[in-house]
């Protein structure tokens, strides 16, 4: 029997309940001032304690999940950066091969203009067109060509044909052009 039912009996029609009994009622009893320990209500240390199992949990899960997003943004920023490596190393003109492709037309503005004979020992000057930078010079031939400015016929480049002269993008207003035998040059520019 519990307390509850030990002390109905006491207080029943015609009962007196002793001194002690009345005491022992309020020694029973909980009072709105007084503090209820959490060991003291059944359970709940238990079901406090998986409830903040819980919440860890679901924080490590959110964790997780916001590092793997992380991850595979990593990742895919590394796909756009090995692509954009990739196309960078592709568009950089290093040998008469990059030159050939820019030929055929993958360059949007690129122009062959009209092939120029050098005679032996003249030097001569070529033009620019408007609004263009000069790519390379494709020499056929077998004389040594020499590109500069009007101060110094070597200081651009020099080479023995057949050869491809490049210069990158290189924004001058004209060359002046010089063989030792009679060469024929293409200039090719990009013109924008």
């Amino acid at each position: 029997m519990g307390f509850k039912d030990n002390a109905k009996a006491w207080f029943k029609k015609g009962m007196k309940p002793t001194e002690i009994q009345f005491s022992q009622v309020f020694n029973w009893l909980r009072w709105k001032d007084e503090t209820i320990l959490t060991s003291e209500v059944n359970q709940l240390d238990g079901i406090l304690a998986t409830k903040a199992e819980r919440a860890e949990q679901i924080q490590l899960r959110t964790e997780v999940n916001t590092l793997k997003a992380d991850v595979n943004q990593i990742q895919a920023d590394n796909i756009l950066l090995t692509q954009k490596v990739n196309t960078n190393e592709q568009n950089i003109l290093t040998n008469t091969n990059d030159i050939n492709l820019l030929r055929e037309g993958l360059a949007l503005g690129l122009r062959d203009l009209e092939e120029i004979t050098l005679e032996t020992g003249v030097s001569q000057e070529f033009v620019l067109p408007e609004n263009s930078m000069l790519l390379a010079l494709d020499a056929s031939g077998t004389g040594h060509v020499k590109v500069g400015s009007a101060s110094g016929l070597d200081d651009y480049a020099d080479g023995q044909s057949p050869t491809v002269l490049n210069f990158g993008f290189f924004k001058t207003t004209s060359v002046w052009l010089q063989a030792d035998t009679a060469v024929v040059v293409r200039p090719i520019i990009f013109q924008m």
